[in-house]
């Protein structure tokens, strides 16, 4: 497939083609709050990546979309994974351990199966959609079956290339990757949801091109790490007037070079800590921040305590989210 980008309006286009299918959401969950995007599909040949938002939310050669959980611990307890479209199973692979890809020598024993656990199905006039990376034995569907737009097909997990759980669909039409957030007949100014685009009409508003993102926040009695997080930990965690610190944490995706992540936490008397954090030297798929405080002489006060995480890009916040919780 070609495209070209026309510096300055950075426009995309693309030869026509079959009517492609309406696509639904690949997975069971509330996109923004229990889900997110992660990586949209690299839209330059080169060793440069481009999103379709004409960001860089991707990773060189990315063929689809990643739709990810919040923690290791959702992907546990099981969150389907839904055929986007009606069509049948050409083929599945349901037999591959879920584990984190830590090594080079992972990711050579993935050679020729990142994919995963996971299946193809083909849809009318030689469109199909891929689907990766889930559990271990999950696949429910069986090669030559035919599904309509929702089945569960299958559960989120881990399983082939990857670092984060999650299910990646891909879109084709006569084996050339297509990205669904475009219109594949039409020229498109970068960073719009165009309409037309192969999502269904109902999905619009909720996958508008948004990278940077807070996806986990929340208050602790100490050092937390990465694994607590993954783990949930901390999830329930409420503050005590007994606790001897008092932390907060957050974890963003896709933050880009120089910005900066500031971190508060408040109670009745007003601020306890505030911190922001120096600017990223480089971009970052995900990057996570703590900070706290040990109680003060007497114990914590009781009543509200809250967090507040935001993204400052160049000054200004791009991203913020605040979580309350009632101390005893």
């Amino acid at each position: 497939m070609f495209f070209r980008v026309f510096f300055g309006l950075s426009l995309i286009s693309f030869p026509a083609m079959a009517e492609p299918p309406v696509l639904q959401l690949p997975i069971e969950c509330e996109l923004g709050k229990s889900c997110y995007i992660q990586q949209y599909m690299d839209l330059d040949d080169s060793e440069v990546v481009r999103d379709f938002g004409c960001g860089a939310a991707t990773y060189d050669g990315h063929k689809g979309t990643d739709f990810r959980l919040l923690t290791l611990q959702d992907m546990e307890e099981g969150v389907n994974v839904l055929a986007s479209a009606d069509g049948r199973v050409l083929g599945l692979r349901n037999t591959m351990p879920d584990k984190l890809v830590q090594s080079d020598a992972d990711r050579a024993a993935y050679k020729g199966k990142e994919c995963g656990n996971g299946l193809v199905l083909e849809h009318d006039d030689g469109w199909e959609t891929q689907y990766c990376h889930m559990k271990l034995g999950s696949v429910s569907v069986k090669k030559g079956q035919f599904v309509k737009a929702g089945d569960v097909i299958g559960q989120v997990g881990l399983s082939g290339k990857t670092q984060f759980p999650h299910v990646h669909l891909s879109l084709r039409k006569d084996g050339e990757k297509i990205d669904p957030f475009l219109n594949p007949n039409e020229i498109t100014q970068c960073g719009e949801l165009p309409k037309g685009n192969l999502w269904a009409e109902n999905l619009q508003e909720i996958l508008a091109y948004q990278p940077t993102q807070i996806i986990n926040l929340g208050f602790a009695d100490g050092r937390i790490t990465i694994q607590d997080i993954e783990n949930e930990t901390f999830q329930d965690y409420i503050p005590t007037r007994t606790a001897g610190a008092l932390v907060g944490y957050v974890r963003a995706i896709n933050v880009k070079k120089g910005d900066q992540i500031r971190l508060s936490l408040m109670n009745a008397k007003g601020e306890i800590i505030t911190k922001t954090y120096d600017p990223l030297e480089r971009n970052r798929a995900t990057q996570m921040y703590f900070s706290g405080k040990k109680a003060p002489r007497g114990g914590w006060v009781a009543g509200n305590y809250t967090v507040t995480a935001e993204v400052l890009r160049e000054g200004q916040i791009v991203e913020i989210e605040t979580l309350t919780k009632i101390a005893q």
